[in-house]
């Protein structure tokens, strides 16, 4: 079960990935467009989860464990309804959160771009700030995906808290990189004649 779960989310994050890399760039790079790379991502978090769920679903109990001690052994469990329905919708709700995010910065774009004589290249930074939804997405991810792990094999893949830092970590160093890739690309600006 766990095997065909690892094969099918590598397949929808090397789709994720695809979709990334062949994405082609608008024409006017000035001004923001609606862009499936801004979205790939939370949606394929999404869809992860939702693999572990159907998988999953028939062996979870009347009960789930989300909360672990050091040592590995339960400490808090929600009833499984209750759940699979905070854990899953909220993946959900981060993707439309993610799309009404970059509706609004598109509009806020176009509405500074009329109104402004400075016009500056800003993709990079529209994929950071509707991007950001996707950490915390992540870690509850993870939580769902070790619930249901402890549930299947009778033990977890690794600490939640540990899992958090190590992400918070990683996604800090990616914004650096990030962001300094955002202020090169929002340098240059120009003014319109």
């Amino acid at each position: 079960m766990w095997l065909a779960i690892t094969i099918i989310s590598a397949v929808i994050l090397l789709a994720a990935v695809l979709v990334f890399i062949l994405e082609k760039k608008p024409e006017d790079s000035n001004v923001l467009h609606f862009r499936i790379k801004n979205i790939v991502l939370p949606i394929a978090i999404a869809l992860i989860s939702t693999v572990v769920l159907i998988f999953c679903f028939t062996k979870f109990d009347y009960k789930i464990p989300f909360r672990f001690d050091a040592d590995g052994n339960v400490t808090k469990s929600m009833a499984a309804y209750s759940y699979i329905l905070l854990m899953v919708g909220v993946q959900y709700a981060i993707v439309l959160l993610n799309v009404a995010a970059n509706i609004m910065l598109i509009k806020l774009s176009a509405w500074i771009t009329k109104n402004s004589p400075m016009v500056f290249n800003a993709n990079m930074m529209h994929f950071i700030v509707t991007n950001l939804f996707v950490i915390p997405q992540i870690i509850m991810a993870f939580i769902f995906i070790n619930s249901a792990y402890y549930v299947t094999m009778g033990h977890i893949l690794m600490l939640p808290i540990h899992f958090s830092l190590i992400t918070i970590m990683v996604s800090f160093f990616v914004l650096i990189i990030l962001f300094i890739r955002g202020y090169f690309q929002t340098k240059n600006v120009s003014f319109k004649e």
